[in-house]
């Protein structure tokens, strides 16, 4: 994958270009491809999303882009939700002593 594609990998999955970087290498053709369809069909909708003054969204254009970020996460083996980006969400560091 180009530079330019695995940066706009990071931005659809919210994950850091390294990360992206390491699990981009070494991918097979067909989901190669089939990730390339899907920054294809990102960048066609992602400024697509109109948010109006009564702040209404556009819903279908935003439920694609959610759809292909879910999607394009878990073919690269991240889960399925990005929790750390979600609003109001917070990390807990918990040690486990058996």
């Amino acid at each position: 994958m180009t530079d330019a594609e695995v940066i706009t990998l990071s931005e659809i999955t919210k994950e850091s270009i390294a990360a992206v970087e390491g699990k981009t290498t070494g991918i097979s053709p067909d989901l190669e491809a089939s990730l390339r369809g899907e920054i294809t069909t990102w960048n066609v909708n992602r400024n697509k999303v109109k948010v109006t003054i009564s702040g209404k969204v556009d819903v279908e254009a935003q439920r694609l882009l959610n759809a292909i970020t879910e999607r394009v996460r878990v073919w690269l083996g991240f889960p399925a939700l990005n929790t750390a980006s979600l609003p109001g969400s917070f990390v807990v560091a918990s040690r486990l002593s058996w």
